[in-house]
């Protein structure tokens, strides 16, 4: 008969309880710091530009890959000569299933619901953009419309720009993809079928010092697989943690049966 030595058995419990507390503050720690990446605009110039302004999908090196992306920012300006900036990377899907205002995008800070209907909407009018050739018309105006989302000015907004410097048409096509948007959330909300988009990832400008200062550039929408891999400090604390706890009780089960 095998005979157990309950002091053993009780310094191996604290080991196990332990190395669990430290796989759980592993794991809260990981999710508390943000993923990062650098990122900077390199184009266009020369690019498809509607009413004077280059419209959507822009191309930006992402930690030094280059990437196509959409911004959903009207008033900040960004140019080729804007330094490198460090952004955070959230999911559309991330902000559509918060429980309370996301305060890791830019935009939306009213209320939760508004927040996730413009970002739902974003996720419908970036995937109808990336679906068009950058020069087609289609793909200019759903810029605008993209734009308009959290930006509606009626004086300085960018509807009353592509009012006022562009042919109506253009004006026209693009007020009716933004109120389709708005139609086809506001649905999918009431009757709970909204469609999450975790493929859509968005980079939003990230100030360590104050994490809610998302000013310092454009906030960006990239569509698909994200072009970046999590830090890899984030990975190496949860590994340490679960080795430690895989360690703590293998060693457990051999003090336990000696």
């Amino acid at each position: 008969m095998r005979v157990i030595n309950s002091k053993l058995v009780r310094q191996a419990g604290r080991r196990c309880w332990l190395a669990a507390s430290i796989f759980v503050v592993c794991i809260f720690t990981a999710a508390a710091d943000p993923v990062t990446v650098t990122m900077q605009l390199v184009g266009p110039p020369p690019g498809p530009y509607l009413a004077g302004i280059y419209t959507s999908p822009y191309t930006a090196t992402i930690n030094g890959v280059a990437t196509p992306v959409i911004c959903d920012d009207f008033y900040t300006d960004v140019s080729l000569s804007t330094p490198p900036w460090t952004a955070s990377v959230t999911t559309i899907a991330d902000v559509q299933k918060e429980t309370a205002v996301s305060t890791d995008v830019k935009f939306g800070y009213s209320d939760t619901t508004t927040q996730i209907q413009g970002y739902s909407e974003l996720g419908y009018l970036s995937t109808e953009l990336m679906a068009y050739n950058p020069n087609s018309e289609a793909a200019k105006d759903l810029t605008y419309a993209i734009w308009a989302v959290w930006d509606q000015d009626p004086i300085n907004g960018p509807m009353a720009w592509l009012e006022n410097h562009a042919p109506s048409s253009d004006y026209n096509a693009a007020m009716n993809y933004l109120d389709t948007a708005q139609s086809v959330v506001q649905t999918a909300m009431l009757n709970n079928t909204l469609t999450y988009y975790s493929n859509i990832y968005i980079y939003t400008p990230y100030n360590a010092q104050d994490p809610l200062d998302h000013g310092a550039s454009q906030e960006y929408l990239y569509v698909d697989a994200p072009p970046q891999v999590p830090e890899s400090g984030t990975f190496g604390v949860l590994a340490a943690g679960m080795l430690a706890l895989a360690w703590t009780r293998r060693r457990s089960r051999v003090e336990v049966s000696a």
